[in-house]
């Protein structure tokens, strides 16, 4: 990571100074599934996310980026909770593929009847990667996340059969159909927690 933090920096001082920027909106519907190795818990997800767009106006090698705020809330029977993320990612672009890194502020929480994942800050650095074939998108992304002072609960990835790192863990893959900055998605996210493993598969129409 620090190797690809070195990168983005001498593109940026290289590059053109320019910046071509657009605002980013995409309400969020998504099913979930909360499993605690004993019981599953299923519920919907409902929010959105808003930010801006960026990338360099040069030709070859660029930095693009994104800035955005995003809040889930978390609707079912007996199903309860929230999650605010607010964070930045860039990274080097060529063509049509490119990877990115970032991190993200989060502040969430979740309870069912028998789980109770308090209310907990944390900070989740993530690194994706996307392949761009105008109509078709698809990317991918994954990290750890870090309590900032939190009574939450860590993973114990010794008792765990996924080799994650972190107090919690998650990934997720995406596609999406559209021309330019309009478009349909369909995602799925596998995040791992110390009170069970959670699966979600959403929708999301970006403008």
């Amino acid at each position: 990571m620090l190797s690809l933090l070195f990168g983005m920096l001498s593109v940026a001082e290289a590059g053109a100074t320019d910046w071509k920027i657009r605002p980013a909106f995409r309400p969020i519907i998504s099913g979930t599934v909360f499993d605690d190795g004993s019981d599953r818990k299923y519920a919907m997800k409902l929010g959105g996310s808003a930010g801006v767009r960026y990338k360099q106006k040069k030709t070859g090698l660029k930095l693009i980026g994104h800035s955005r705020a995003q809040y889930v809330q978390v609707f079912g029977s007996g199903v309860t909770g929230n999650e605010l993320r607010v964070g930045t990612f860039m990274g080097p672009w060529y063509r049509v593929a490119g990877v990115n890194l970032g991190v993200d502020y989060v502040l969430d929480q979740y309870q069912n009847a028998t789980v109770d994942i308090r209310q907990a800050s944390s900070v989740n650095p993530t690194l994706g990667a996307v392949v761009d074939l105008r109509i078709i998108t698809v990317s991918a992304k994954a990290g750890p996340s870090y309590f900032i002072g939190s009574g939450r609960d860590s993973v114990n990835w010794e008792q765990s059969d996924f080799a994650g790192f972190g107090d919690e863990f998650f990934w997720s893959a995406n596609a999406k159909v559209g021309v330019g900055p309009v478009g349909l998605g369909l995602g799925v996210t596998k995040r791992y927690t110390a009170y069970g493993e959670e699966f979600i598969t959403g929708v999301g129409l970006s403008l």
